[in-house]
């Protein structure tokens, strides 16, 4: 389950060994809501906010170390992508190299450790932006 929630970002993380257009395929239908689209089913949500919602699938599928993998998260701070990282290295998760994203959102998960395309609930972390003066 998803609900709003300001200044606060979901993540998701892991390895998966799908080509591209096979990890491309989880996220068909997002654009105009189909109730055939796998990620609006795992999410439980009809819809996904675009502007908010990000993936990252390295090049060639190349595993990548956590720390560097979390700098492809689009987090508005270096404090925020630290405790991202250190929850997953907590997870026992030190390479990955696929993600999703989803900023102003908190995550409810029903099972823990059910896999979203190969990826992991990582967890719902503290996100502020920073307030421009």
């Amino acid at each position: 389950m998803m609900k709003a929630k300001e200044g606060y970002i979901s993540i998701w993380l892991g390895t998966t060994k799908k080509k591209i257009d096979e990890f491309n395929k989880y996220v068909e239908g997002l654009e105009e809501p189909s109730p055939e689209c796998q990620i609006l089913k795992d999410f439980r949500v009809g819809f996904i906010d675009l502007d908010k919602f990000g993936a990252y699938l390295s090049p060639q599928n190349k595993e990548l170390s956590i720390d560097d993998l979390g700098t492809e998260i689009g987090c508005n701070s270096k404090k925020t992508e630290k405790k991202i990282v250190d929850a997953c290295k907590k997870m026992g998760i030190y390479t990955g190299n696929a993600l999703y994203y989803y900023g102003d959102y908190e995550f409810i998960e029903d099972v823990s450790g059910y896999r979203y395309n190969d990826l992991f609930f990582i967890g719902t972390f503290p996100d502020p932006r920073k307030k421009l003066r």
